[in-house]
């Protein structure tokens, strides 16, 4: 094999070890899915080393290695899920290699969306779910299923019009707290507390928070900490605009 098809061979394994990291897969599942895929197609000395933000594919004998700036990191288990089981039939030499790169092409343009209408549905079921686990009444489900709606809203309009990091989840919280405590002045048996602890669902940092506990117990410590400082960071901003939120009716209320 000529060094320039190996180059080929490498480039092509870091490009698709980059989609998986910014598709939120895991950086063990990166690297081995990148270390087959490199073995199965002749470079069996392959070797793969992933984290958050950048990707590196070293094997002996290449002109170069190959290492990738990894930008952005987002959650799209869809294609996670597409390029694993498209790596498994390669790797049992169900599809050719020339397939493999044609249908890796595919996938990582392939954009992967639900309708907006969709996402408010889903937002509002969400936000209704954890009060079902307590001795709640129907008015509280029935805010927090619009609350819910709102806030995540309010979040998505000010995603990419601020750029400020986290700021588009404070503003989400803030509306939710707001909306929440003024609920509760305003009609009888409803509870501030249990409508903003519902409707918070859809913008909670839960999958990175899950995916941090699993790179830390795969030994990824790095990749796990990063993942938690982030979720932290979300945590943290939501908190502060439901309590600016809360406050500020308060104080509007006292000013009366």
């Amino acid at each position: 094999m000529q060094d320039t098809e190996q180059n080929q061979i490498a480039n092509f394994c870091c490009r698709l070890g980059r989609t998986l990291i910014e598709s939120g897969a895991e950086i063990n599942r990166v690297e081995t899915t990148v270390e087959f895929i490199g073995h199965k197609a002749g470079l069996h000395d392959l070797s793969c080393y992933a984290e958050l933000g950048v990707i590196f594919v070293y094997y002996q004998g290449g002109i170069k290695n190959q290492i990738m700036k990894v930008k952005g990191h987002d959650f799209n288990f869809q294609k996670v899920d597409e390029i694993n089981n498209l790596s498994r039939q390669f790797v049992d030499n169900k599809i050719t290699y020339e397939y493999l790169q044609t249908e890796y092409s595919r996938i990582r343009d392939k954009v992967i969306d639900f309708s907006l209408r969709k996402k408010i549905f889903a937002a509002g079921l969400v936000s209704v779910a954890p009060l079902l686990l307590f001795h709640t009444n129907w008015l509280n489900l029935a805010f927090s299923f619009f609350v819910g709606i709102l806030g995540y809203l309010a979040t998505r309009f000010m995603t990419g019009k601020l750029r400020t990091p986290y700021l588009n989840v404070a503003v989400g919280g803030f509306v939710i707290g707001l909306l929440a405590i003024t609920i509760q002045l305003l009609v009888k048996g409803t509870d501030d507390d249990m409508i903003i602890f519902s409707s918070l669902m859809p913008i909670v940092p839960g999958i990175a928070l899950t995916n941090s506990f699993r790179e830390i117990m795969a030994k990824n410590i790095l990749s796990g900490l990063i993942l938690g400082m982030d979720a932290t960071m979300v945590a943290v901003s939501i908190s502060g605009g439901v309590i600016i939120g809360k406050l500020l009716i308060q104080i509007m209320i006292g000013g009366f």
